[in-house]
């Protein structure tokens, strides 16, 4: 069940990455607008509250092919059963960003 709140969070994370090509300046962009991580509560019951953001929670957002309808079958990436929150346009050109980083285009 998508939560509206977090999927607009979740968009805005991909939207400001694709504007900005950076991860620093996606938590920019969510401190200047107050974002926070959504509550928590783990197994053992204990809730964790809304934190700020850093470059692992961000960065495993944006890797995250979950959020834009797939699930991981292997090494393939195949449709989940789920909606996605984020088009396959927008979530392949954040991960084809992270590849030109990594051959230092």
């Amino acid at each position: 069940m998508i939560e509206p709140h977090e999927a607009a969070v979740v968009r805005e994370i991909f939207n400001a990455y694709v504007s900005h090509d950076s991860v620093i300046g996606v938590i920019g962009t969510l401190d200047a607008r107050g974002r926070t991580t959504k509550r928590h509560e783990s197994a053992a019951g204990r809730v964790l509250g809304a934190r700020s953001w850093t470059k692992d929670r961000v960065l495993r957002i944006l890797k995250n092919c979950t959020y834009a309808g797939f699930v991981r079958a292997g090494d393939k990436l195949v449709a989940g059963q789920h909606e996605a929150i984020v088009d396959q346009r927008t979530f392949d050109l954040v991960q084809d960003l992270f590849g030109k980083r990594r051959n230092g285009v």
